[in-house]
């Protein structure tokens, strides 16, 4: 069976405190609904294997460190695809080839939008 692909159109994550770690999870949805669960943990050791569940829900664990770059991925990328292939155990979230150099628009920052433009001087005028 090849490798399944989809884009994902909403997505979901929240912070689990356990009884001794707190464990971040991600929901990833395509249109169809429910495609993906993705566990964030801490430690060093080896991660479970992807797992399919019988709703066809894929899931599997991934460093915690990796969160924030998802989230990122997921807030600031378009589109987002999802793909895995059962028979190798392969998991992927990833962009949408972009053109090299084509850069990103500078966020409007709260202290930009704060500046105000340099006050004209104006010649000073003698009282009469």
């Amino acid at each position: 069976m090849p490798a399944a692909t989809h884009q994902i159109a909403t997505y979901k994550y929240e912070l689990r405190r356990m009884r001794t770690s707190t464990v971040g999870v991600v929901w990833l949805s395509s249109t169809e609904g429910l495609v993906c669960a993705i566990a964030f943990v801490d430690g060093a050791g080896p991660l479970p294997p992807l797992r399919v569940g019988p709703n066809g829900v894929v899931s599997f664990t991934l460093r915690s460190a990796s969160l924030p770059v998802l989230v990122d991925m997921l807030r600031n990328e378009q589109p987002v695809f999802f793909t895995w292939w059962k028979e190798k155990g392969f998991a992927s979230v990833s962009t949408a080839a972009e053109a090299v150099g084509e850069g990103e628009l500078l966020p409007l920052t709260p202290a930009r939008a704060r500046r105000k433009p340099a006050a004209r001087t104006r010649k000073a005028t003698p009282r009469r």
